[in-house]
């Protein structure tokens, strides 16, 4: 198991389902994460309608984590997109759900 100081950046589709549905899944996830010994950064709790700002949150949080956790369904998401791609050219980790979830000794890995 890797350090619990180690931040972990969930990402995945937000906007283009319901916010309910969205927060279920991202605080899953996190619940479970946290609950492995992981420090999670879960982009739900920033507040804001405007998408853009959204972003430049996010990015801002992104880039101090040691890994991108990409859930179920991020391929739907031009946020989760572009938010895969800067970790692979940050050489950020990046772990998938479906590949080998919470564990973040994935099968595959990007970055």
């Amino acid at each position: 198991m890797y350090e619990d100081h180690d931040l972990v950046y969930l990402s995945g589709a937000i906007s283009n389902r319901t916010p309910a549905e969205a927060k279920a899944h991202f605080k899953e996830v996190q619940n479970q994460l946290t609950g492995a010994g992981y420090t999670v950064v879960n982009p739900m709790v920033i507040e804001t309608n405007d998408w853009f700002e959204g972003m430049k949150q996010c990015i801002k949080k992104l880039v101090d984590c040691n890994y991108v956790f990409m859930l179920n369904g991020w391929q739907d998401s031009r946020g989760a997109l572009i938010e895969r791609t800067l970790a692979m050219e940050l050489n950020i980790p990046v772990v998938y759900e479906d590949k080998d979830p919470f564990n973040l000794t994935p099968k595959r890995i990007d970055g």
